[in-house]
């Protein structure tokens, strides 16, 4: 029920549609308020922030009071960067203990890394300095000489859920990186993770839960959900930079190609684009069918 709910969320995106969210605010009222953000917390305080505003903008569409939403999402964005933020390292810190000494674990998993970036819980600044952490802290496996996967942590010892090598998280690092304006890094990213899963694995064309690299579980599970809808918003929103804000009518177009393409296309059911760059010339042809009319912001 959970991840459909954050499902719904990213689909209003694509498509604010008044019934649709005035049907469902029920659901999305308890879910966004069984979300316990008293513990100081990276990943919660990131997601607290991002549902709290969803769910105030949609309050807006449908005439509800969101008020509370957007004092709560402030109160997370506050925690987050202001007791989690670490300015000596560049990245927020996994948590902050609340008894004892309340000291700081300042060694953050991956998931204190793109959780932030992912739900636009941060400033570009932080965006780029914390995506510099990743490259120098959690753990790169090499998948070709020249192109490497990641460990969600550098914890010992192992422990399932975290330190494995879980393709999912490797994508949202790869969009993670995109949306920090680290092309180059996402499309390295990006392109391990597919030949690790989909070219080098047990079953070809797959996207698992857990890669051949993971130390104790090795490749386990057969077309993850979680795998595939990362790879497919890590294409359409990382590579292809589709972003999409049904809320205000427009729709980012933030390509995220490597310097070294002189031309691309993609076609899904909201934008259609093609790209091609001749010298200094970029050119976009772009065609959208969303269910109502976008301004189109290159």
């Amino acid at each position: 029920k959970n991840v459909s709910v954050e499902e719904m969320l990213w689909h209003f995106r694509y498509d604010a549609d008044h019934d649709a969210m005035q049907r469902l605010w029920p659901s999305i009222e308890t879910y966004v308020q069984s979300i316990d953000d008293s513990q100081l917390s990276t990943p919660l305080l990131a997601k607290s922030y991002w549902l709290n505003t969803m769910a105030a903008r949609i309050a807006a569409l449908i005439q509800q009071n969101g008020a509370k939403y957007f004092a709560k999402a402030d109160e997370a964005f506050a925690l987050l960067n202001g007791q989690l933020w670490m300015r000596d390292k560049g990245c927020w810190a996994e948590r902050k203990d609340q008894d004892g000494l309340q000291r700081l674990h300042d060694t953050p998993a991956l998931w204190s890394i793109y959780a932030p970036i992912d739900y636009d819980a941060c400033t570009p600044e932080q965006a780029y300095q914390a995506t510099k952490y990743m490259d120098q802290a959690i753990p790169h496996i090499p998948v070709t000489p020249e192109l490497s996967t990641l460990a969600t942590s550098n914890w010992m010892p192992y422990t399932w859920d975290m330190n494995n090598v879980y393709p999912a998280a490797v994508m949202r690092a790869a969009l993670a990186c995109f949306k920090a304006g680290r092309n180059e890094e996402g499309f390295r990213l990006m392109k391990a993770n597919i030949i690790d899963q989909m070219f080098d694995g047990s079953s070809p064309g797959n996207f698992a839960q857990t890669s051949k690299f993971d130390a104790v579980n090795g490749e386990q599970g057969r077309d993850a959900a979680d795998g595939i809808s990362m790879a497919a918003r890590t294409l359409t929103e990382g590579l292809f930079g589709i972003r999409p804000d049904a809320f205000s009518r427009r729709c980012i177009i933030h390509p995220g190609f490597p310097e070294r393409w002189d031309s691309a296309s993609i076609s899904t059911p909201y934008v259609s684009y093609r790209f091609r760059r001749q010298g200094n010339l970029l050119t976009y042809d772009i065609t959208q069918h969303f269910s109502e009319a976008q301004q189109i912001v290159l």
